[in-house]
């Protein structure tokens, strides 16, 4: 996405070779992540459920805080909606994108079957303040 931070769904073991050194920003509540991440940061939260704001925030800036120690993937099950969640408000909260649809286009353009509902918006745009 940008600076180191990258976007996806809940790596395999065999990602684990090409993102080991990374840290893991995990907000699946359902999934386990693989073993052999330099570093891992929970921040669950329920599929098909609009984020906490409080927990989009956190997870926004945990990843930022890893982005000091190396390469953050932000990831979900499928990486298409909470971990898309988190990278807007990430992008929203640090400045690198002017306003919601900045971040959501800029998101679109690596993922383009992101969902991001208007419930979701909302949380995103409260949890960027």
């Amino acid at each position: 996405m940008a600076d180191g931070l990258h976007l996806a769904r809940m790596p395999s073991r065999l990602g684990v070779s090409r993102w080991g050194r990374a840290t893991l920003v995990d907000v699946s509540a359902e999934l386990i992540a693989p073993l052999g991440f330099k570093r891992r940061v929970a921040v669950p939260m329920l599929d098909l459920v609009t984020p906490d704001p409080a927990a989009l925030r956190a997870a926004a800036g945990a990843a930022d805080h890893a982005l000091r120690l190396g390469p953050v993937i932000v990831c979900c099950a499928l990486g298409y909606s909470r971990s898309a969640a988190v990278v807007a408000t990430w992008l929203l909260s640090t400045g690198r994108a002017a306003n919601l649809e900045d971040a959501v286009d800029r998101i679109r353009a690596v993922r383009p079957a992101i969902v991001l509902d208007e419930t979701t918006r909302a949380a995103i745009r409260e949890a960027a303040l």
